[in-house]
């Protein structure tokens, strides 16, 4: 009677509940997790990947001519190359011997990469954009190359990676400096299941946090929380008060883009090459802003500067700075650098690329790990003999701090929060089951 009334009131079983979480999030979400990885790696140099596939399109071959020239020429070159299209941004060249790049949606909806040679106003090449392949990847890395159910697949993913790399580090945290030094650390001595063991656990200790960042800023760009963030982003940039655009008088109509270029180049302290987005009607704003590079770091986001014409006028409608732009935006530009490894250049992204590479190593290690461990239990169910009793070891309690965060993780993030209820609720009832007696449930340790 005394028994029974013991393993009635035994707490809920949370620490081994986080081991089967661990288990079963690296198990099922293992090949997925090794997809996104890979295409993450290659998304980090994808600018680079991208000119070094088409050097074509993005050099000039023949000289240079004269630094100065003008942009509205090259704008109805395109235009007059593809009548009916609409250009919905163009950016400058970096370096002299680069041309303008344009994107262009013609008139039968297609969106295309056409490149313009500033010198001889003539269009270097074009390329459909859904084609290439640093966008291909990418919309793999998103999506899984399809739409609404690929963007939701690749959020949970992304969510439970989260969780893999929380319960990770709660269940290789050590309890003292000699144990956190010996986790660090990598040797090949041992059987061959304790060398992979001490590399999962080193690797994982060692990139854990890097992994952390980028599941977390990649929320940020999934479809239902990416979303309701950019929802919210759109909401508070609209509560800026910005003067909508007058009304021209007869005969003060702007003739060309040029004219913009020249007051923005007043405000500069430098020259930098400057992005134009295009209204796709008559009339409408123009939006210009300073750019330094496709991936641009932490110094370059906050250099930022913008400033909106109105396109029939030529009046500044507004000119704002990176200390002028809302917080939520400022956190949406500093995530997108951090995901991508371009907060600092080039040693932000070789670790976010070493990271990347690892996690699949990560994942093979863990399934070698669960296979010799369910291996060892089938031979040790096979003896006949009796086996030796082993003294019960102290078990560490569970992690306030580990509890905490998930529960903050399924709050800002309602698709995994709703999987934790649903599993929490699967948990519950098998638990009490098996304190009924109704179903006995051995759960792994």
């Amino acid at each position: 009677m005394s028994s029974e009334r013991n393993e009635k009131l035994r707490p809920f079983p949370f620490r081994q509940l986080f081991w089967k979480w661990h288990l079963y999030a690296g198990w099922f979400g293992g090949p997925l997790v090794i997809l996104i990885a890979i295409t993450g790696a290659i998304l980090v140099f994808a600018p680079e990947i991208d000119r070094a596939l088409r050097p074509d399109l993005w050099s000039l071959k023949q000289s240079p001519g004269p630094e100065t020239f003008a942009d509205q020429p090259l704008i109805d070159c395109v235009r007059r190359q593809y009548p009916g299209s609409s250009i919905l941004r163009y950016s400058q060249n970096f370096r002299a011997d680069e041309p303008y790049y344009f994107m262009v949606i013609t008139a039968g909806g297609e969106v295309l990469d056409v490149w313009v040679n500033p010198y001889t106003r003539s269009i270097v090449g074009t390329r459909i954009w859904e084609s290439s392949f640093v966008r291909i990847v990418e919309q793999l890395h998103r999506r899984l190359l399809s739409d609404v159910p690929g963007s939701i697949v690749i959020e949970l993913i992304t969510g439970w990676m989260i969780v893999l790399t929380l319960t990770g580090l709660f269940l290789w945290f050590p309890r003292s400096w000699k144990g956190l030094k010996h986790g660090l650390t990598f040797s090949f001595r041992g059987s061959a299941y304790k060398t992979n063991w001490r590399l999962h656990n080193a690797l994982g200790a060692w990139t854990a946090l890097v992994i952390l960042a980028l599941s977390l800023t990649g929320m940020l760009f999934s479809y239902y929380t990416g979303g309701m963030y950019a929802n919210l982003v759109e909401l508070a940039s609209a509560q800026k008060d910005v003067p909508s655009a007058p009304v021209s008088p007869t005969g003060t109509s702007l003739k060309t883009i040029d004219e913009l270029l020249a007051k923005v180049r007043q405000d500069l302290p430098e020259h930098r090459p400057l992005e134009v987005w295009l209204p796709r009607k008559e009339g409408g704003t123009v939006t210009i802003s300073a750019t330094a590079e496709t991936r641009p770091t932490w110094t370059h986001i906050s250099s930022f500067q913008k400033w909106t014409f109105d396109l029939g006028s030529g009046e500044l409608l507004e000119h704002e700075t990176w200390t002028d732009r809302h917080p939520l935006v400022k956190f949406w530009e500093f995530s997108e650098a951090v995901h991508f490894g371009s907060v600092f250049g080039w040693p932000t992204k070789l670790i976010v690329l070493v990271s990347c590479l690892i996690v699949p190593v990560l994942s093979v290690t863990g399934y070698l790990i669960w296979w010799w461990k369910r291996q060892g239990r089938l031979k040790t169910a096979s003896r006949q003999a009796p086996m030796r009793t082993s003294t019960p070891t102290r078990r560490r309690p569970v992690s306030k701090a580990l509890i905490a965060c998930l529960i903050v993780v399924g709050i800002i993030f309602p698709t995994i929060g709703i999987s934790f209820l649903v599993l929490l609720a699967w948990e519950f009832t098998l638990w009490t089951w098996k304190l009924s007696g109704s179903v006995r449930v051995q759960l792994p340790r």
